[in-house]
């Protein structure tokens, strides 16, 4: 059997990708939302400043006029902020493996290389573009 791997870098690395998926999509739309948590926060401080600071009834009644904004923010952070402790635990489990299956996947294809390969070339030098190769890309 024949071990084909992608020859172009950016293919290379999404051949792996594509089989942890869902993992990665993941970690793609908790970045996102830390995105939007930092273009949406500087709205609702100003929602919440315009509110006080145009506020014409009894002192007792300013919170309800920054209620709504204000819960915003806060419900926007506290999932702004799940989102990025679920993206870190994730990361600690999704990275290892896809570096492991990289590893594995050369292994194969060196693997595959003729005995004149292996003569020409030391074991350590081989060794050593098998363990580097993941954090090279």
């Amino acid at each position: 059997m024949i071990f084909m791997l992608p020859k172009n870098p950016l293919s290379f690395i999404f051949h792996f990708i594509k089989k942890q998926k869902v993992k990665f999509l993941y970690l793609l739309l908790t970045s996102a939302m830390w995105a939007i948590n930092d273009a949406l926060f500087p709205y609702f401080i100003k929602h919440i400043v315009n509110g006080v600071q145009f506020y014409q009834g009894p002192a007792t009644k300013i919170f309800a006029a920054v209620a709504t904004p204000l819960i915003a923010l806060i419900a926007l952070w506290a999932v702004t902020e799940i989102a990025g402790r679920s993206q870190g635990i994730l990361s600690i489990y999704l990275f290892p493996k896809f570096r492991a299956q990289i590893r594995e996947s050369i292994l194969h294809y060196i693997k595959q290389h003729s005995h004149e390969y292996f003569a020409n070339q030391f074991a350590g030098n081989i060794a050593k573009k098998l363990s580097d190769l993941p954090t090279s890309c």
